[in-house]
């Protein structure tokens, strides 16, 4: 072997492979004695040294080459060694030569044993490892100028929300307030503009907000249980009006094989049907605008709760050109993008509905067909919420449950939807579309507990047909209006025909439900009168003394003229210090506060309360905010408030904090 041959060649073989080890190894290889001592070390670290050999190394230590604290870290290093005997491997050290080069080495360092297997001191080997550190601290830097740009970006989306949101605040709030005012035709025409044009500017800030925090990342889901029903019931009441001034109908239809309940953002998913139904309406000038919710076909890999539900929102609109589909979804564009265009908007609906949909683990699609019309679909996996059982969902409407009631209505989609919502709160139901069936059904002699009856219908609508059913049954049938226009009869001539309530489409489950169990009620009371039966309380609310804590005086108007008409009058104060002074000279129920304020903000000012006050003892502390980023709600509940508002500040908001505000 030439190797072999070679090492014989050499009575001292070994120290030769040795030899040429340390005179050739790119790394730092060095022995030191029992005192730290270098006996000797490789050619490359006598260079970076700046010796002439390596020899000249002997009997110096690190103290003689590095800094006194890099020195002291590796003679106590080596100590421990010699001491236990124990290695340190992959050490990372930064180090600072006598040339001033600085340079960082991965170290392993292992105690030096004799032919006894005595320490006798320590030898190691250091890998310069500088160009894989400079670009970890160059990535870890970049990382860090992003961190800082996302920061920077997020806290001028929170000063650009409570800057513009603080004077629409001002805009909508006070012209909810003067609409409850007396006010002429054109008073009202103005006043409306006004009201319209706020809220369109609240729809676009909210929109272009929605796409900054996902683009930033810093949008999150908050899944929770929720009905789909009363999700879908939302959207329609909240665009209905819309279609109703363009003359368009306005229709839902629920696969009734569906379960109503399920785990996911329901905020979220009104947000997108909001969109693409208001899309549908504003390109639509005939026809109607529908919604449908089917179930889709599992797929692999979904748990067993999911389900994967089919929304669509199909339109009778103008459609959209093959040649400018690649233009919807994406960000600042629009199908007609020219100056004379002649529907307006952003730009970023669209968009906003793509990424939330996708967010939420779904796919969103179009299909359309120039002035035919369009079909926008989403696919969402949802889990399935746990169902109460029968008996348990009975026992809950005992009030409800085993009653019959007739639906009278000529449109067969709003039969099924009234006629499921009748049925998950135990009721059964007979339908019709038409008043002379209901009549029939009647004279026949059919009992029915309460009838619901559409209020626009051909040949006989909703009054008519009730007058006709007062003549049949005089008293004993409690009568419901469904109605979209209810509006055109005056109240005082809905009760007189008999009515026992009005109804606006789309029927909320809830108020159904509500509204049902108090006739039922009210007919068992007056069947069996019992003297200790409890009166009803007065739809009024409690006295609270309140305190608004508010640097901005719009804003100050604004909170205080809202809970004026709704009975309390209020202190104020206009920053936290004040708001401190308040609650020590007066006892508080109820404190609105707002963040953003000189001297002393509203989360610095919640601290302060709840450390003199805690929550069981203190007054309740809702936020008034403008800032409406992720987790600024988080913030405000952490800061011991207990509720929390975004501005601009609704007059409904108010009343159901004011409602569910615990007894003291």
């Amino acid at each position: 072997m030439p190797i072999r041959s070679e090492i014989e060649a050499y009575p001292h073989s070994q120290e030769f492979l040795l030899w040429n080890l340390l005179q050739n190894i790119p790394d730092n290889i060095y022995f030191k004695d029992h005192e730290c001592r270098f006996i000797r070390i490789s050619t490359k670290l006598a260079q970076l040294f700046g010796l002439n050999s390596s020899e000249e190394a002997i009997g110096k230590t690190d103290f003689d080459f590095f800094g006194k604290e890099h020195a002291e870290t590796a003679f106590q290093d080596e100590q421990k060694i010699m001491a236990t005997g124990k290695p340190i491997i992959g050490l990372e050290e930064k180090e600072t030569w006598p040339n001033g080069k600085v340079t960082w080495v991965t170290t392993t360092k292992l105690p030096l044993r004799n032919e006894k297997g005595e320490i006798v001191g320590t030898f190691g080997i250091s890998r310069d490892i500088t160009a894989r550190k400079l670009a970890e601290i160059e990535m870890q830097n970049a990382k860090e100028a992003a961190e800082n740009a996302n920061r920077a970006k997020t806290e001028f989306l929170a000063n650009m929300s409570h800057e513009i949101r603080t004077p629409l605040n001002g805009i909508i709030g006070m012209t909810d307030l003067m609409r409850g005012t007396p006010l002429n035709v054109e008073q009202k025409d103005f006043l409306e503009t006004i009201h319209s044009s706020g809220e369109n500017l609240l729809t676009i800030i909210n929109d272009v907000l929605d796409f900054s925090k996902i683009e930033f990342g810093k949008l999150e889901l908050d899944f929770h249980a929720f009905s789909l029903l009363d999700l879908v019931h939302d959207v329609v009441g909240l665009l209905n009006f819309r279609a109703l001034s363009k003359k368009l109908e306005l229709k839902y239809d629920i696969d009734l094989g569906l379960a109503i309940d399920y785990q996911g953002d329901a905020t979220r998913i009104r947000q997108v049907l909001i969109n693409l139904v208001a899309n549908a309406i504003k390109f639509t000038e005939h026809g109607e605008v529908r919604i449908e919710i089917n179930a889709a076909p599992a797929k692999l890999g979904d748990e067993p709760d999911i389900r994967r539900l089919m929304f669509y929102v199909s339109d009778t609109g103008i459609g959209i050109p093959p040649d400018r589909l690649d233009r919807l979804f994406k960000v600042f564009s629009q199908v007609d993008a020219s100056t004379t265009r002649r529907y307006g908007g952003t730009g970023l609906g669209l968009a906003i509905c793509q990424k939330l949909v996708e967010l939420m683990g779904g796919t969103i699609h179009v299909e359309t067909i120039v002035d035919k019309g369009s079909i926008f679909s989403f696919e969402l996996p949802l889990r399935q919420a746990h169902q109460l059982s029968l008996t348990a969902q009975l026992k809950l409407d005992a009030g409800l449950a085993g009653h019959h009631v007739l639906i009278v209505d000529d449109i067969e989609t709003n039969r099924r939807m009234l006629s499921l919502q009748l049925k998950r709160c135990g009721i059964t139901s007979t339908v019709t579309s038409t008043g002379q069936e209901a009549l029939a059904f009647l004279q026949e002699g059919k009992k029915f507990d309460a009838a619901l009856i559409d209020f626009q219908m051909p040949h006989t609508d909703g009054v008519m047909l009730a007058r006709e059913i007062r003549r049949i049954c005089p008293d004993n049938l409690p009568l419901l209006l469904v109605s979209s226009q209810a509006g055109d009869v005056s109240m005082d001539e809905l009760h007189r025909v008999g009515f026992s309530a009005v109804l606006a489409k789309p029927v909320r489950h809830n108020l159904l439900r509500s509204t049902l169990r108090e006739i039922f009620k009210t007919q068992r009371d007056a069947a069996s009168p019992s003297e200790d039966s409890p009166t009803p309380e007065p739809d009024v609310l409690r006295p609270l003394n309140i305190l608004v804590v508010e640097d901005n005086l719009t804003n100050q108007k604004v909170a205080q003229h809202i809970l004026k008409r709704l009975g309390y009058d209020i202190d104020l104060a206009h920053n936290g210090i004040e708001a401190l002074t308040a609650v020590d000279k007066k006892k508080y129920d109820l404190i609105f506060m707002d963040i953003h304020m000189p001297q002393m903000d509203g989360m610095e000012a919640t601290r302060e309360i709840r450390k003199k006050l805690p929550r069981d003892q203190g007054p309740k502390i809702v936020a008034l905010t403008a800032d409406i980023l992720t987790g600024e709600r988080e913030r405000c509940l952490s800061a011991g408030m207990d509720d929390y508002v975004p501005k601009p500040i609704k007059i409904e908001t108010l009343k159901t904090i004011l409602k569910n505000l615990p007894p003291p």
